[in-house]
């Protein structure tokens, strides 16, 4: 005789919740306090494709501030939206590309809108859904790095990230 088992067409495929698939970050950086004020930010969030791969979106801002003798002081703002993609190499390493798109205001009325890639990784550490940790990220295009970012080579932040 044969026998059938309604639990044979189940799927033995373990199911992930799309609340377990969302990762969050929260990121402050670039802060710089000798011949002038900087100050960076961004917050990001993601969908696990894998264990190891994610792919999000995210905001920034990023601010700069000199005070040249005479009139003619220094401010810029600028804030943007992009993707990333991250992967992770270990538990805390991972690498992660961005490709920005600004608008920055130079504060004399000049404003622009360009593409920016940055490439970079990370080292993250803690137990649990929440871990703490600091970003390194090269802004790509030597031309990116002098108009907008005045002259800086990296962009380094530190932050938290949940469910990483």
């Amino acid at each position: 005789t044969e026998r059938t088992s309604s639990r044979s067409n189940e799927d033995d495929t373990e199911r992930i919740s799309l609340r377990d698939r969302l990762a969050y970050d929260v990121f402050i950086g670039n802060v710089g306090l000798g011949g002038g004020f900087s100050l960076s930010g961004k917050v990001g969030a993601g969908y696990k494709l894998t264990e190891r791969f994610t792919g999000g979106l995210g905001t920034k801002f990023y601010y700069y501030y000199q005070n040249l003798p005479g009139p003619n002081n220094v401010s810029q703002f600028s804030y943007g939206l992009y993707p990333y993609a991250r992967f992770k190499i270990s538990e805390q390493i991972y690498v992660k590309g961005e490709y920005v798109y600004y608008n920055i205001d130079g504060g004399n009325g000049d404003n622009a809108r360009p593409f920016v890639p940055f490439i970079g990784g990370g080292y993250t550490s803690g137990f649990g859904p929440w871990k703490f940790g600091v970003e390194l990220l090269l802004i790509v295009k030597d031309s990116d790095r002098d108009r907008y970012f005045n002259g800086n080579l990296f962009e380094y932040t530190f932050g938290a990230v949940y469910n990483f």
